[in-house]
């Protein structure tokens, strides 16, 4: 099972909000009472949540959607419960690393070195780099943007998902952004919503499951994965920390000679 996006930007808004804020409070109660939400209209929410009905409207479109009610129908679609796995507290440390290593073993045999050396190509050729992750994604992100700084490359970016939007409808196609979703799935709705003389960024996404083709995706990384959430967030942070090693033998001074592109 896999966090689908809705959820993860939900669960963004309670570590990044300040706490007890009207936007914490919302994703708080709507994280709590997904089952029940179906049955509750935007002016109930207003009353459980303690807030006015143009505050979850204003919640709603800082999402990316047009209304309450949009919101609503897609958090109905998506999964959102962490996966447990079976067996006695005794057998669960085997288990857990067994299951993390499985995924990591995956993504070391069939990764593509020559996209992560493409990837490194644009990073090097870009002076204005952004990196961005959801939630656990934005782990990996940082740990990219830190190494990336200490090679003498800088790079930035934001935890809170709507400082992300903010950021990316400001870019231009002078700058590049590297995306981390386990999903796939990232600034669709928003994407949708910009007017036409947006001048879109070059968009890197490193991401797992199915093979996607977004037409606003430039340049995919995909990693393998299973149908488990248990290999989330490692594998990205395994790709985040070899980029940044791929990067620092290709552009300061530690490669072993010419960086070619065999696998």
């Amino acid at each position: 099972m896999i966090y689908g996006k809705l959820p993860v930007i939900l669960l963004n808004a309670l570590a990044t909000e300040k706490e007890g804020s009207t936007n914490q409070s919302i994703a708080k109660y709507i994280l709590a009472h997904r089952e029940e939400l179906q049955q509750t209209d935007i002016r109930e929410l207003a009353e459980k949540t303690h807030v006015s009905i143009s505050s979850i409207s204003r919640f709603a479109r800082e999402l990316g959607f047009h209304d309450f009610q949009e919101l609503r129908e897609l958090l109905a679609q998506e999964p959102g419960v962490p996966e447990i796995l079976p067996g006695q507290f005794a057998a669960l440390p085997g288990a857990y690393y067994a299951a993390v290593a499985g995924e990591l073993e995956e993504v070391k045999n069939r990764i593509s070195m020559q996209k992560v050396r493409e990837i490194c190509r644009m990073i090097h050729a870009y002076e204005s780099v952004s990196v961005y992750g959801l939630f656990k994604g934005e782990t990996a992100a940082m740990n990219l943007v830190s190494d990336l700084a200490l090679l003498g490359k800088p790079a930035q970016t934001f935890v809170a998902y709507k400082e992300q939007v903010e950021s990316f409808k400001t870019m231009g196609k002078d700058e590049l952004l590297i995306l981390f979703s386990y999903s796939g799935s990232y600034f669709d709705y928003e994407y949708l919503a910009l007017p036409a003389y947006f001048r879109k960024p070059k968009i890197v996404m490193i991401t797992g499951g199915k093979e996607p083709h977004d037409a606003y995706i430039d340049y995919y990384l995909h990693f393998p994965t299973s149908d488990s959430l248990l290999g989330h967030p490692y594998s990205m942070l395994f790709l985040a920390g070899l980029i940044a090693q791929t990067y620092g033998k290709m552009y300061a001074g530690g490669a072993a000679g010419d960086p070619s592109d065999k696998e």
